[in-house]
């Protein structure tokens, strides 16, 4: 039983082990860096590793109590094995895009300006593109690779180490090469070539030193920058003079005294009218740098496009409210984002690219334009966006981008429907010149009915010319509806007394259902109304003819006409009620489009005809329906 319950404890306690291990009670870190980086880091006459950020992790060991393992490598190898894991943590290293994807970096502790240094013999360089052309060298691994690419050098020679390119450039095999500064003259002043080399006016970049650890490793990230952030910024300061060097000014006495007061009284008069002048002069550019800002911001936030101000990285600065209101996001929210987080272009990989090329085009300094689509998945829509980015250059170099987009879906709409206009009056000359064809191959058919019911005696036949005739009179009235749709509806209006208008068709078709009881009593008053005698006509028959067919024609159908004010406006009201199978509630919506029939017998264009025929005569049709009970359709027409 002992035995058993040690084994058990023992068990228990190496599986509690790593939740025992507070992720900052760290015992030891490793650091990787680079061994030949002064003042930074570099090998000292001893070869033990020595420098600037060398003393800072020795005052991260008395502040934090943690012991810190530094192993100083060639550069290049250093990264090598920091990305295979055999360390915690890489020290003076730059961040960039490409090494963001696999860092987690830490605050920046220390500026460097990488310059351009040339042999004195070369003249004529006063920027970077005037070096086109030449073999630059940098050290291998650098950051600086990485700019020179994207800024179009091919030419590039690489080092292990600054301190070999440097004595390359001693032994007169380098005459260009790109360094940070301090480095730089380092290792000039080292090798004694310091009046052999001239550097360049400006910096070509500038970056910041930064501590890096594995991508996701935050609790180290953490303890890193909670360790460096006790280290006070006198401490700091003591460093920096110790391997930076202090500047000291000497003071000057002169002992001609009294010119020395009449020289400085006459500079301070004229550097006070100087003042005076400058900053009268300064207020008044002051205000009309405030108003031409406002001006800006005003047109910025107002503009009915989507505008933002974009760094380098393509990560938002500032965004306008028309970009927040288009993709309904809180205001401020895309504030440091990158502009691919925007829904146009998250997860639409052929939008992704587009942009890709874009901010490469724009960090090259030219405009990018493209028409870009995307589905939204809230909506199912399509979406259509005119975009471009545009650079913002200081001395022929892009530093800021200006991105734009313009809602454009209105105006692909209205083309593609132009395009379906131009189409469908194609289609109506089609249909017409058929069907002026058809009507007269039908005045010849009736015709020959016409004789075939003047010769026949016998009964059984005299029925079918009947039903012959009801089908001759089906497909008149379907060609009439065809020409009318091909040709468009015109009203010829006239003073017309619409409840006898009615009437007379009714009667017609009367006659032609004798199984159907048609009810209607008409009013006893007249109502005249300007209207097309022969397209009211038309509504009524189609929808008489609707009901009708709707019964299997057999039934009652009932037509009841009112008087109505509605709106402040007298109108005619006409109802046409069937007993028949009715229209579901999900089909209501779409009887009045042209070809849309649910009847064995139907065509899809009596109810369209007859909707544009009313709202013709400005008046309106509304319908309301049951399953298996019937069907009313209410015309209004106004007095």
């Amino acid at each position: 039983m002992l035995l058993r319950s040690l084994f058990l404890i023992v068990v228990l306690s190496l599986l509690l082990l790593p939740f025992s291990l507070h992720p900052y009670e760290l015992k030891t870190i490793n650091v990787v860096i680079d061994n030949n980086y002064p003042p930074y880091s570099f090998l000292n006459e001893e070869k033990q590793i020595d420098g600037f950020s060398i003393d800072l992790w020795k005052l991260f060991e008395e502040k934090t109590g943690i012991k810190v393992n530094i192993d100083a490598k060639e550069w290049s190898l250093a990264q090598e094995e920091m990305i295979q894991g055999n360390h915690d943590v890489i020290d003076t290293v730059f961040r960039n895009p490409k090494r963001e994807i696999i860092y987690d970096f830490s605050s920046p502790y220390e500026r460097v300006d990488t310059f351009i240094f040339y042999h004195k013999n070369i003249t004529g360089i006063n920027n970077l593109n005037k070096l086109k052309g030449f073999q630059i060298a940098t050290k291998k691994g650098g950051a600086t690779i990485t700019y020179l690419q994207e800024n179009k050098f091919t030419n590039i020679k690489e080092f292990n180490s600054d301190e070999e390119m440097i004595i390359s450039a001693k032994n007169a095999e380098t005459t260009v090469f790109a360094i940070g500064i301090n480095t730089g003259y380092y290792f000039l002043y080292k090798y004694g070539v310091q009046k052999e080399f001239k550097i360049m006016e400006k910096p070509i970049f500038s970056n910041y030193l930064h501590r890096a650890v594995k991508k996701g490793n935050k609790d180290l990230l953490y303890t890193i920058n909670n360790g460096f952030s006790k280290i006070s910024q006198e401490e700091i300061d003591n460093l920096r003079e110790k391997w930076f060097g202090k500047y000291t000014q000497t003071v000057y006495n002169y002992k001609v005294v009294v010119y020395t007061i009449l020289s400085a009284s006459l500079v301070i008069f004229i550097l006070l009218y100087i003042n005076y002048y400058l900053k009268k002069t300064v207020s008044e550019r002051t205000k009309e740098l405030e108003i031409e800002k406002e001006k800006f911001i005003t047109l910025f936030n107002n503009s009915d496009h989507m505008m933002g101000l974009l760094d380098r990285g393509g990560n938002f600065i500032i965004a306008n409210d028309t970009t927040y209101e288009t993709f309904n996001l809180k205001k401020n929210s895309l504030n440091d984002k990158n502009i691919s987080e925007l829904p146009i272009f998250k997860n639409f990989h052929e939008n992704m690219e587009i942009l890709s090329k874009g901010l490469r085009l724009a960090l090259d300094g030219e405009k990018a334009v493209a028409k870009i689509s995307f589905i939204n998945r809230e909506t199912g829509t399509t979406k259509y966006f005119h975009t471009s980015l545009i650079p913002i250059k200081k001395n022929s170099e892009t530093i800021y981008i200006i991105a734009e987009g313009k809602d454009i879906t209105e105006h692909i709409d209205y083309v593609k429907e132009m395009e379906k206009i131009k189409a469908a009056k194609n289609i109506e000359m089609i249909i017409a010149g058929l069907a002026h064809d058809f009507n007269n191959l039908l005045a010849g058919i009736n015709n020959y009915i016409s004789i075939m019911d003047e010769l026949n005696k016998d009964e059984n036949v005299a029925t079918m010319i009947e039903k012959i005739r009801l089908a001759y009179k089906r497909v008149t009235n379907l060609t009439r509806q065809i020409l009318s749709f091909a040709k468009g509806v015109e009203p010829n209006y006239e003073d017309t007394d619409i409840y006898e208008l009615l009437k007379n068709v009714i009667n017609f078709n009367s006659y032609s259902y004798k199984d159907i009881n048609i009810k209607f009593d008409p009013p006893k008053d007249k109502k005249i109304l300007k209207l097309d005698p022969n397209l009211i006509s038309q509504v009524f028959e189609n929808l008489i003819i609707n009901g009708i067919q709707s019964m299997d024609e057999k039934g009652t159908l009932t037509i009841y006409c009112s008087t109505i004010n509605e709106n402040d406006k007298m109108l005619i009201r006409i109802s046409i009620k069937d007993e028949g199978c009715g229209i579901p509630d999900s089909d209501l919506h779409t009887i009045f489009q042209p070809l849309y029939t649910t009847k064995k017998k139907g065509n899809g264009l009596g109810l369209y005809m007859a909707r544009l025929i009313i709202e013709k005569h400005s008046g309106f049709i509304k319908v309301e329906s049951e399953v298996n009970k019937g069907t009313t359709f209410h015309i209004y027409l106004p007095l």
